[in-house]
């Protein structure tokens, strides 16, 4: 058996989930597996909420909107650039460019 069955009850789970004999362990978020990058998987998802509550406030989305939302589109989209225009991008997303107006605001 493996040795997971043999920690303290309060750390197994009553929930089958498949684990592969060449795999020893298996990480699950909700109902899906980490197969690939799971700490990016775990980060992302630790904050996520916080992430979701910036854009209900910034941009007043609701839940629905969200849920509309291509996550992995973007993404995608957004890996394909280097970081200085990722951010510029980002930026332009969230419509926080450095106009006058908001420099003059920032006192820069």
């Amino acid at each position: 058996t493996k040795e997971a069955y043999a920690l303290p009850a309060q750390w197994q789970t009553r929930v089958f989930v498949p684990v592969f004999q060449a795999e020893g362990c298996a990480a699950y978020l909700g109902n899906n597996k980490l197969t690939s990058y799971p700490q990016r998987s775990l980060l992302e998802h630790w904050q996520e909420t916080e992430a979701k509550t910036y854009l209900e406030q910034r941009h007043g989305f609701q839940p629905d909107t969200l849920a509309y939302i291509r996550w992995q589109s973007l993404r995608f989209a957004l890996k394909r650039f280097n970081p200085h225009r990722r951010a510029t991008v980002v930026k332009l997303i969230h419509r926080h460019l450095p106009t006058n107006e908001k420099l003059f605001k920032q006192g820069r």
